[in-house]
């Protein structure tokens, strides 16, 4: 299931940090674990250590979790808006794939 997370994510521009070992799915926050430099991710300000708790202000913590999949799997040129812990929001365009 990360494999596909982390596929959808690279688009944006970044990686989330995987769970512990044997932590339930809906455990943990969406935490970014890095970012490439010079990606739509690096240019919308997201930085390591971020927690997105939104995107296109729909919730992904908690039980909504599972959204974040279904919600970031887009094509290149899409716009996405992600909420971020804090109240800040970000908008990027996904790019093409590396």
């Amino acid at each position: 299931y990360w494999h596909q997370i982390e596929k959808g994510a690279m688009l944006l521009g970044f990686k989330l940090k995987e769970g512990d070992a044997g932590q339930d799915w809906n455990e943990g926050d969406l935490t970014v674990a890095f970012v490439r430099p010079g990606g739509p991710a690096a240019d919308a300000g997201i930085a390591v250590g971020d927690v997105i708790e939104s995107v296109d202000g729909h919730a992904v913590t908690g039980e909504d979790k599972s959204r974040y999949y279904t919600l970031t799997r887009v094509k290149a040129g899409t716009k996405l808006s992600l909420g971020l812990q804090g109240d800040r929001t970000v908008e990027l365009v996904a790019g093409k794939p590396l």
